[in-house]
């Protein structure tokens, strides 16, 4: 029998994907054992009434069922496991169509990413990354004795950089100034092309739908607070709201006083954030400051106390994509 003749309820969740338009989230993936419980169970039930005077407890029958899966034999087994793995496809498909509905932006990073200008490597790395320097740390390791594990590798090249001269390091330097240099160039040439154009505009798309979302769920509870006050009777007695309609002085608190007032004023906030004037130089020199300037203004990223630093180095590796640079600073 099929999955839906063995359980039309799951069936049923099943066919909800897409009733509405849009894939739903999948339902989860049901195990052999569940398949088999949930086609013995009527038939163990009507047994273990019919043993025991019309009565058959939950446990009776879980404890049944249990002892007829393990008896029984492998090709009956591997029926049901395999409508398992049918039923384990279907829900990673479901998954997967969520999840490319609900992150257009990121299902097409992901098919980009070849095209995508990759971050150049750190002056520190390169200078790691150096076959001469490597060689004179796997060398200096064999003559102590020690084995040549990666970890004890990566030990002794830290101990080379700190030890290393300005003038050894300057080699480093530029090689990493000459790589940012040629990322940023990439970078322009990335911005032009068709697959960025895509991106930006499903990106867009998703932070509107979004902020509408949020909007409409502001203005919803708008709404329910403006009713509850509405529907709130009135605490004034009949007596007190005669003695106002004749001109009797009513018990209207008066302002609070000047200092008072002071003390519960909220301060000011400032006009801008403080932008981080060596990095900002860095992200003009590469071609970011425009996204650098967006994404150190986010309030999310202010909150965060995110330095200009982490900003930049966020925004080499997005490509200049200001959301996943966002994302991967606050850690969503």
């Amino acid at each position: 029998p099929s999955l839906a003749a063995l359980n039309p309820s799951l069936a049923r969740m099943s066919d909800m994907a897409g009733c509405n338009g849009e894939p739903q989230k999948p339902t989860k993936a049901v195990s052999a054992y569940w398949l088999f419980s949930n086609a013995a169970r009527e038939e163990v039930t009507k047994e273990l009434k019919e043993q025991n005077g019309g009565k058959a407890s939950f446990g009776d029958i879980a404890k049944t069922i249990k002892m007829r899966w393990e008896a029984l034999g492998e090709v009956e087994r591997k029926a049901f496991e395999d409508r398992a793995a049918v039923d384990r496809e279907r829900s990673a498909a479901g998954m997967k169509a969520l999840l490319e509905s609900s992150d257009v932006a990121g299902t097409l990073r992901r098919k980009y990413e070849d095209l995508l200008p990759k971050k150049p490597a750190s002056v520190y790395d390169l200078f790691c990354q150096a076959p001469a320097v490597r060689e004179r740390a796997e060398r200096s390791l064999a003559s102590g004795g020690h084995p040549l594990e990666n970890k004890h590798v990566v030990s002794k090249l830290a101990e080379f950089w700190k030890a290393a001269s300005a003038e050894e390091k300057a080699t480093f330097e530029g090689q990493h100034k000459q790589a940012v240099a040629e990322h940023a160039r990439l970078h322009k040439e990335w911005m032009t092309t068709p697959e960025f154009a895509e991106i930006e505009k499903a990106q867009e798309a998703q932070d509107e739908r979004r902020r509408a979302r949020a909007a409409a769920e502001t203005l919803g509870e708008a709404e329910g607070s403006k009713g509850a006050a509405r529907a709130r009777p009135s605490r004034e007695t009949p007596k007190r709201e005669a003695g106002k309609s004749v001109g009797k002085p009513d018990d209207t608190p008066q302002a609070a006083p000047a200092a008072k007032r002071a003390r519960t004023s909220k301060p000011e906030v400032p006009p801008g954030p403080l932008l981080d004037a060596r990095a900002l130089e860095e992200a003009r020199k590469i071609g970011l400051e425009t996204v650098f300037r967006n994404l150190a203004s986010r309030p999310e990223v202010l909150a965060a106390g995110k330095s200009g630093d982490d900003i930049l180095v966020a925004l080499q590796k997005s490509g200049g994509l200001v959301n996943p640079a966002k994302r991967a600073l606050l850690g969503l």
